[in-house]
């Protein structure tokens, strides 16, 4: 009888062993797409539950809305640097639009020093139009993880948004 218990357990460990078992909580090292062969477009070592990444646009980087709806934009950084540069893009988030703006105001929300930032536009065409700004600025790049506002001026209209604080990281 003793034998018998011994090899059923050896047989259960085994199969536990060859069978593996599902992490319901998910913060095993694998990830369960990558387990069950769907694609998964980054990959560092954390939970995706625990926090969600902002959409990507055209150029890679973080879209955020704008009000009124009929523009969106999206902002890009690099660790390599500290340009930050934004890009208007149409209102589905698809494509870069040109508008005829000189320049987009980015105001920090929090922080001692809440002095907007102008990101003036690069490489306007012979329309004054652009769907680029940028700038190089280490504060700038500070105050986008502590939470900005932005403002596009569009003509008579102003368009707004707000990029909320985050963790940095590169993208």
């Amino acid at each position: 009888m003793r034998c018998f218990s011994f090899c059923l357990a050896l047989v259960a460990l085994g199969l536990l062993t060859v069978a593996g078992c599902d992490n319901p909580a998910g913060n095993n090292k694998t990830n369960n797409k990558a387990a069950s062969g769907e694609k998964h477009d980054h990959d560092h070592d954390h939970d995706h539950a625990a926090h969600e990444h902002a959409a990507h646009g055209p150029n890679d980087g973080h879209v955020f809305k704008l009000s009124p709806a009929d523009l969106s934009a999206e902002w890009t950084h690099s660790s390599a640097n500290d340009i930050i540069k934004v890009f208007v893009l149409d209102k589905d988030s698809k494509s870069n639009q040109a508008v005829k703006c000189d320049k987009v105001v980015i105001t920090p929300m929090s922080g001692n020093d809440t002095t907007p930032f102008e990101l003036p536009a690069v490489a306007p065409n012979p329309n004054g139009e652009t769907a680029e700004f940028m700038l190089d600025s280490k504060q700038l790049n500070v105050a986008m993880t502590l939470g900005v506002k932005v403002e596009v001026k569009v003509g008579d209209k102003t368009y707004t948004g707000e990029i909320p604080p985050h963790a940095p990281h590169d993208h």
